[in-house]
């Protein structure tokens, strides 16, 4: 700290974003111990680490693990090491520490209240807190009083969210009270909210803690009724300026452990700005990658002056340790301040500080991708993200690598360029040694490490053979456009205009599963094909397969039941036959091709150390377009899950046109993925050899749209009476309407879309409930990452019953016909209260005819030429519905 020409004081700060691991204390020790020893030699006099910091953010349950005595030996280990550095350095670091008073009284009547107290604790659960560390002592410990408990957040469910009311009950001062550090209570420090005064000479400043959610609140982001302009009443940060009685001489450290979400910096730096209209400077720093689960922390550094953002740090860095240093002016803090702190601490600084032009020339500038003004910001945000996920998950698991069954679609082609992305984007930044030095468990590093000393470009090469595998996994009904995807994309190719362009590399394979999938069609049909004489069992399956690959429609119901009953008549051993040309056997038919490979790819995955990587969408896990003990099953991880699937392509599209800033050129071996249209190709192709099937027209509707239903049924929020809620199928319905993507498409035709979307969410539960984990921007529907749903529910049938009852009385107005029977009230109170008029209503919905799956004219053709009480089973007049409808 010096002083400026204006008087001001001169304080260096650095900021920390550790890439840390859930409770691996040794690792996040080292990590912490290396940001010391930088932030003693750069001359700092504030380090300022993430949330969390000691035990990771995502220990989730194993939070209950955590013991005040452990935490304290480590904390004094930090204040000793730091102490024997620097004497004057303040230290702002996270983790979780326990307390409870269940002394405390409550005045009666309400003497039973006190077990309600956060203070008390009934359930003993730790509190998230940002303790100040200066000259070898714990200054205090700020605990959190709001708790992220949205989304991805369940911070509710680990800790205790502190109460500044409940504190100054206690005789505690501004939400703080004096607590015992040790059994003894020999030693104490503040617990709560506590301001640190520090003086240097004859000038000071007041240091003061913000963790995470707690800046959020009363903002434009904060929920409803809040916008920025609550902040000075509801906000924690507005109430250390009310309580200090001054925004001058006040430095706000802000500690978060920030799950991301695709441009969130946006709003981290609109709050950092607001914040510093409350304080003199404002220094925001978060933590960095996965330490324990599903979401790649960003690693941002902020620091806010007088409502602008003064410096932004490297984010998404691959390294463990990733720092900024900064030199800020503050305000010296008036005099009468002092009475307002809750500790005063007195510094005296020796010895000349390194320039900051010199340390400019050190540290790794803001890369050119994250500048606020890029379009494509958001498209290299993103993958770069999930490259750290994967990066993260393959060295703290000890992965060798990634082996996947790649189809030549879009799906498993991006799982392949994130590796490649990563393996770049960590020697890029690393270095060769320094990849290998994060991945020291790989067999074969020293052969990276030789080719490093040829040239980065040729150990990414080495890196890229070892630790991707591969394997097309063809049948009958695959394509040569999908073969020929595969394979460019692994080893390069020609372009449409005889240009030749790179693989991006690792080994491709090609192993043709048709016999496999014949053979398991023999399985199924006897019960036991060991004891069939060899030449018979030759026989036999090349019969069972020709009944196998029979194409959809080739074969009338009555020929294809003839057939089979020939069959089992010439071969009694034969007990059941699945063919492609059973329409009630086709999705077992598919089925078995993905569960084939699946079992094959993972066997290959464990021959080689590798992690099997599964490739479903977020679209077709929101749409349960995905097999079961299949591809949905084909990796531990699963690298899209992420990604509607238009977004993804949007990726695609861009590194193939752009690469990735300063890291990858453009990718044009994603050329002849991104021209085939999405297919599973798991049906037999038509007479021509043309492939049937696309994904788009089996979901009823684009990707774009696909997306859109799915944000306004899981996400979208309405204002109602007493507060917000999510939209109803009525409102989603109503939203689709008026939704530009939908222009031209007919109610009935709607409805049915909406309908389908309903019906597949239902269908999908069991498989979201068994998917693999996989990076999240935070619309995972895989349990353990964004959103948790019921095993089973209503699943909105109500509601879109009774929009269907609308839509047949909007259709009689529009057609002028008068519906008898019942009226729209009596009708509305049945969908939402009859259980058999619910399903009668879905039962007429549902055809042999036509394009549509939920036709709601059908129901209006019924209840037309029937009447309401015709066309379904009639309540007695004494049911509860007819009563309360008969006393309206």
């Amino acid at each position: 700290m010096g002083k400026d020409n204006n008087s001001k004081m001169r304080l260096r700060v650095t900021q920390a974003s550790l890439n840390q691991t859930a409770l691996d204390y040794g690792r996040n020790m080292a990590n912490i111990y290396q940001a010391i020893r930088e932030a003693v030699a750069r001359g700092s006099d504030i380090l300022a680490f993430e949330e969390l910091t000691l035990t990771g953010y995502e220990a989730n349950d194993d939070f209950q693990k955590v013991d005040n005595e452990e935490l304290l030996e480590m904390l004094d280990d930090i204040a000793s090491y730091a102490k024997s550095l620097d004497p004057n350095l303040i230290i702002s670091i996270g983790h979780p520490w326990r307390y409870g008073n269940k002394n405390m009284m409550a005045e009666p009547p309400y003497q039973e209240e006190r077990v309600k107290n956060p203070l008390y604790n009934r359930m003993d659960l730790p509190f998230n807190v940002q303790s100040f560390i200066m000259n070898g002592e714990i200054l205090g410990m700020t605990a959190k009083m709001h708790l992220y408990n949205d989304g991805r957040g369940y911070e509710k469910r680990y800790f205790s969210e502190w109460s500044m009311e409940a504190a100054d009950k206690l005789d505690g001062f501004f939400g703080t009270i004096e607590v015992p550090l040790d059994r003894d209570g020999k030693r104490k420090t503040l617990l709560g909210r506590p301001i640190i005064h520090v003086k240097d000479g004859d000038r000071a400043f007041n240091l003061a803690h913000i963790i995470c959610e707690e800046k959020w609140i009363a903002t434009d982001f904060g929920g409803y009724p809040h916008n920025d302009v609550s902040y000075n009443w509801d906000s924690p940060v507005a109430a250390y300026r009310r309580h200090l009685t001054a925004r001058k001489g006040t430095v706000l450290v802000v500690a978060n452990a920030s799950p991301p979400t695709a441009l969130k910096i946006r709003k981290h730096e609109h709050l950092a700005k607001l914040a510093s209209e409350y304080a003199d400077v404002v220094i925001d720093t978060d933590g960095l990658g996965s330490s324990g689960s599903t979401f790649a922390q960003h690693g941002h550094r902020l620091i806010a002056q007088k409502g602008k953002i003064i410096y932004s740090g490297q984010r998404v860095s691959m390294g463990r340790v990733a720092l900024s240093t900064n030199d800020v002016l503050v305000t010296p803090a008036k005099a009468q301040t002092k009475v307002h702190a809750h500790t005063k601490v007195k510094r005296s600084l020796k010895g000349k500080k390194p320039s900051i032009a010199s340390l400019r020339k050190e540290e790794i500038k803001a890369a050119a991708w994250d500048r606020l003004d890029d379009t494509s910001r958001e498209y290299e945000e993103v993958i770069r993200m999930t490259a750290l996920w994967l990066f993260d998950y393959l060295k703290k698991t000890k992965g060798s690598g990634v082996a996947q069954a790649l189809s030549g679609g879009a799906d498993s082609a991006f799982n392949s360029v994130i590796v490649y992305a990563m393996v770049s984007l960590a020697i890029k930044e690393l270095g060769v040694e320094g990849f290998c030095k994060e991945m020291k468990h790989l067999p074969f590093k020293d052969e990276i490490l030789a080719a490093g000393q040829v040239s980065e470009a040729e150990a990414i090469k080495v890196a890229m053979r070892h630790m991707m595998t591969n394997v097309y996994m063809g049948t009958d009904n695959s394509s040569d456009d999908t073969k020929n995807a595969a394979r460019t994309l692994t080893e390069g190719g020609v372009d449409e205009n005889g240009v030749a362009f790179d693989g991006i590399g690792g080994v491709y394979e090609q192993q043709n599963i048709q016999d496999f999938l014949d053979f398991c069609a023999m399985a199924m049909a006897v019960t036991d094909s060991t004891q069939i004489e060899m030449s018979r069992k030759l026989e036999l399956q090349k019969v069972i397969a020709e009944h196998l690959r029979l194409k959809p429609g080739s074969l009338s119901a009555e020929e294809l039941s003839k057939r089979e009953a020939e069959i089992k008549a010439e071969y009694p051993e034969v007990t059941q036959l699945m063919s492609a040309a059973n329409p009630t056997q086709l999705v077992a038919y598919e089925n078995a091709q993905a569960a084939l490979r699946q079992v094959l790819i993972n066997r290959r995955a464990n021959m080689e150390n590798k992690r099997p990587v599964a490739n479903p969408n977020l679209d077709e896990a929101r749409n349960a377009y995905a097999t079961y003990g299949g591809d949905l099953h084909s990796g531990v991880f699963n690298l899209n899950a992420h990604l509607p699937k238009a977004y993804q392509l949007k990726l695609m599209r861009y590194l193939h046109d752009h690469g990735l800033k300063g890291v990858l050129e453009p990718v044009k071996a994603l050329g002849p993925v991104l021209r085939n249209k999405p297919t599973a190709e798991l049906q037999p192709r038509d007479a021509s050899g043309k492939v049937t099937q696309n994904d788009e027209d089996a979901l009823k509707g684009s990707f774009e749209q696909l997306n859109r239903v799915a944000e306004y049924m899981l996400y979208d929020k309405v204002l109602s009476f007493g507060g917000e809620r999510r939209l109803n199928a009525q409102e989603v319905f109503e939203h689709c309407k008026a939704d530009p993507l939908f222009e031209g498409v007919e109610d009935d035709v709607l409805y049915d879309m909406v309908m389908f979307r309903y019906q597949r969410w239902a269908i999908s539960q069991f498989k979201i409930h068994a998917s693999p984990y996989g990076p999240t921007m935070g619309y995972n529907v895989d349990h353990q990452s964004s959103l948790r749903t019921p095993n089973w529910s209503g699943n909105d049938q109500n509601k879109l019953v009774d929009l269907g009852v609308k839509l047949v009385f909007a259709e009689a107005a529009k057609q002028g016909v008068k519906l008898k029977g019942g009226d729209q009230v009596l009708m509305h109170k049945r969908a939402m209260q009859d259980e058999g008029f619910v399903e009668q209503f879905q039962h007429f919905l549902r055809g042999r005819d036509g394009a549509l799956d939920f036709d709601v004219k059908r129901v209006f053709d019924r209840v037309a030429d029937k009447g309401w009480d015709k066309a379904f089973t009639p309540l007695p007049e004494d049911h509860a519905i007819m009563v309360n409808y008969n006393l309206r």
